[in-house]
């Protein structure tokens, strides 16, 4: 009796799952369109190119000051919200086009020199990026396509007034990245993204100080902004 119950149980089940399966993928066929929106990290060479750059420069001293943290210079944190926007369109079967917008902070790094003048540089990049991606098993997503980057870098002035030097520089990169969502089958869902943007360098630089007839503190250099960008984000499939 056992064994009759048993075998009804998984006969039900068989039935039920193969009859809401189709449903379910034909279902998420008709939701052609997708958009997500992500928070983001970056991981990127500009920060260890300026480092290099600044203590070249003479800007590896440290101050002596009680008000300093005893960590060495020049000093490296992150500053500013990373974020990404992308929408998806389905050609046919599992490839889709894709197109994001997203911004970018590098973070900051500061160091003195050894009349403890202060330098103070951030950068960031601003990315439009197309990409034809491969859907595997409507969880993971492959893509790589072409990317218009506007990279900025900028030097913060000693008495924080509005005046800053900047250099800013717009490059055509490429772009790949893969991204995996869950719950599958759903209309809302999460979305786990990484994305390597490979745009080259950029000439930064000369930064003066504060004074018209001052040399310059910091020479013309050339910056590496290839970077990473990885995004925990919510999306909508319509």
């Amino acid at each position: 009796m056992k064994r009759i119950i048993l075998i009804v149980i998984l006969c039900i089940y068989s039935f039920l799952s193969s009859a809401s399966e189709p449903k379910k993928i034909s279902e998420n066929k008709k939701r052609n369109w997708s958009i997500s929106v992500f928070i983001a990290g970056s991981n990127s060479d500009v920060q260890d190119n300026m480092e290099k750059a600044i203590i070249d420069a003479g800007f590896n001293d440290k101050p002596i000051s009680l008000f300093l943290p005893s960590s060495s210079f020049p000093a490296k944190y992150d500053r500013g919200v990373s974020w990404k926007f992308s929408i998806k369109r389905r050609l046919k079967k599992s490839f889709y086009f894709g197109i994001s917008s997203s911004k970018t902070y590098h973070g900051e790094i500061y160091g003195y020199d050894k009349d403890a003048k202060r330098l103070d540089i951030e950068s960031s990049s601003y990315c439009i990026s197309a990409m034809l991606i491969y859907n595997l098993n409507n969880f993971l997503d492959i893509g790589i396509g072409p990317a218009w980057l506007s990279n900025e870098l900028w030097k913060t002035s000693e008495d924080n007034s509005d005046e800053t030097d900047s250099f800013k520089e717009n490059k055509i990169g490429f772009t790949a990245g893969i991204s995996a969502k869950l719950p599958l089958y759903t209309r809302f869902f999460f979305e786990f993204n990484f994305q390597l943007r490979k745009v080259g360098k950029m000439e930064v630089g000369p930064f003066y100080g504060a004074e018209p007839q001052d040399e310059p503190s910091f020479e013309k250099q050339k910056i590496n902004f290839d970077h990473t960008l990885t995004g925990l984000g919510l999306g909508i499939h319509f």
